[in-house]
């Protein structure tokens, strides 16, 4: 991925770079403000670390970041104060420490792969049976992230996804592969609360968007009702293969990874 640091030294941002550059991605450095503006308007940046002294001469810098990039652009604040709400300063999330950099990197390259596959308009999926369609969940996920950083409240949003799709496809038929996906989609719809929103986000993935939690744990409550109710049915499959269901419950603006399950639905004559 393309990343761009944008610092106040070279000094400081010679040893994140190299880092950057050692994990395998496309790092460049600017200095100044009006030049990093012009940057990311010539060139599509997935990531940016962003100082937090720029953020002292005017909060407004982070969005006119995103202004300028032709996409989303994940934001990561570098030198924040740790009593500081980074999201209602406008970051995704912050580095605290160099050693920390592997795993905030991680965490954000899969969020934008994540968040680019939503906004792929070249495959939608309809709405239908109380799932709304990709494109409209896709509207939604934005707003949300929009909301996150005026409110400095986070949001969730869970995936399901039948694992063995391909495999399940390749060694019975596609019949029984979308009939697996078909039977999770009713069970998500029938199981959900009316606020939550649930859309069909790949051939073999929906997701729940969780907006303004009540309490912190809400979530993760969910997410075990989830997957307790999930688990006790057996319908998924018509056929001999089993079927593997995975839970991922992520945190937004950031991505951090909160819950992850797994479950594995026996075919009928296993």
């Amino acid at each position: 991925m393309k990343i761009l640091v944008l610092d106040k030294t070279q000094t400081h941002a010679d040893p994140i770079c190299q880092n950057i550059d050692l994990l395998g991605h496309s790092s460049k450095v600017v200095l100044g403000w009006e030049d990093a503006i012009k940057t990311i308007k010539k060139t599509e940046y997935s990531i940016v670390f962003l100082d937090y002294s720029f953020l002292q001469e005017g909060r407004h810098h982070i969005s006119d970041i995103r202004r300028a990039s032709r996409g989303y652009i994940y934001v990561i604040g570098m030198n924040v104060d740790v009593d500081e709400n980074d999201i209602e300063l406008g970051f995704n999330t912050t580095l605290l420490t160099l050693e920390a950099l592997r795993e905030t990197l991680y965490m954000a390259s899969l969020f934008v792969l994540r968040f680019n596959q939503l906004g792929n308009n070249e495959e939608d999926f309809p709405s239908a049976g109380g799932v709304v369609s990709k494109s409209a969940f896709n509207q939604l996920f934005l707003s949300t992230m929009d909301c996150t950083r005026r409110d400095g409240k986070g949001a969730y949003v869970l995936f399901f996804s039948v694992e063995n799709y391909k495999n399940i496809m390749v060694e019975e038929s596609e019949y029984s592969a979308r009939h697996a996906t078909a039977r999770l989609a009713y069970h998500l719809s029938q199981t959900r609360r009316q606020s939550d929103i649930l859309a069909q986000t790949g051939d073999n993935e929906y997701a729940i968007l969780f907006l303004r939690p009540e309490y912190e744990k809400e979530p993760i409550e969910a997410t075990n009702r989830f997957v307790k109710t999930l688990s006790d049915i057996k319908d998924y499959t018509t056929g001999l293969i089993s079927v593997d269901i995975a839970l991922n419950l992520y945190a937004l603006p950031s991505g951090h990874l909160h819950t992850e399950y797994s479950f594995t639905v026996q075919g009928i004559a296993a």
